[in-house]
């Protein structure tokens, strides 16, 4: 794998903290934990990541521009507040969309995606991150932070396949069942429908993590 940074936006919530400890455990490479509070960044390391002190840097979200690849697990309804401050330089970089538009309101999750069709599209025509691309979104957190192989296909999508092909070597040293790439941005909403399905057979079933294997026969 060649030597990149790895940035996460929304770093220490659940989510982004499972995919730090993934690229840590699994990869050489360095992550910057970005958060809207810096203090709270430091706590995460200090506290969960201490063993990879060398490799894992806690940051501010305005300072990920650092990073060559950046996964955004902060909430969809609040990504074009947070993400347009940083637009300009985001535009360069590889971003990897992890947000599912899902709506608890009504006590059922609902899939709300935005007027674009999903947010991976969203983030292409509103702000112009021409390299975006989707994946983890119906893989749950807490299989993320676990320390088992993903018993799950990993999907990604989008339109740049150099940045595609990037991804999906990051994705593979995870581990987990195969990394399954289902074509370009217009997928996407595919994919976050099967995210609301996961969360919500997750609900009725309580019985912990829902997620999607392909099985070719």
């Amino acid at each position: 794998m060649r030597k990149m940074t790895v940035g996460i936006m929304g770093g220490t919530g659940h989510q982004g903290k499972g995919i730090t400890k993934r690229i840590l455990k699994n990869t050489d490479l360095t992550v910057m934990i970005g958060s809207r509070l810096k203090e709270k960044a430091e706590r995460v390391v200090s506290e969960e990541f201490n063993e990879y002190s060398s490799r894992v840097v806690p940051i501010h979200n305005s300072e990920l521009r650092g990073a060559d690849v950046i996964f955004l697990t902060i909430p969809s309804n609040q990504a074009i507040e947070m993400l347009e401050p940083y637009k300009e330089w985001l535009r360069s970089k590889i971003i990897v969309d992890c947000m599912n538009p899902v709506d608890f309101s009504s006590g059922t999750p609902i899939w709300k995606p935005p007027k674009e069709g999903s947010m991976t599209q969203m983030l292409i025509e509103r702000l112009g991150f021409s390299r975006s691309l989707a994946a983890l979104k119906a893989i749950g957190a807490k299989i993320l932070n676990s320390d088992k192989k993903i018993e799950q296909s990993l999907f990604v999508a989008g339109d740049d396949e150099e940045a595609k092909n990037t991804l999906i070597e990051i994705l593979e040293s995870f581990p987990a069942s195969g990394v399954v790439d289902i074509g370009s941005a217009s997928s996407v909403p595919y994919m976050e429908a099967m995210a609301t399905l996961a969360i919500r057979l997750s609900f009725q079933k309580k019985k912990g993590s829902v997620g999607f294997k392909v099985v070719y026969q």
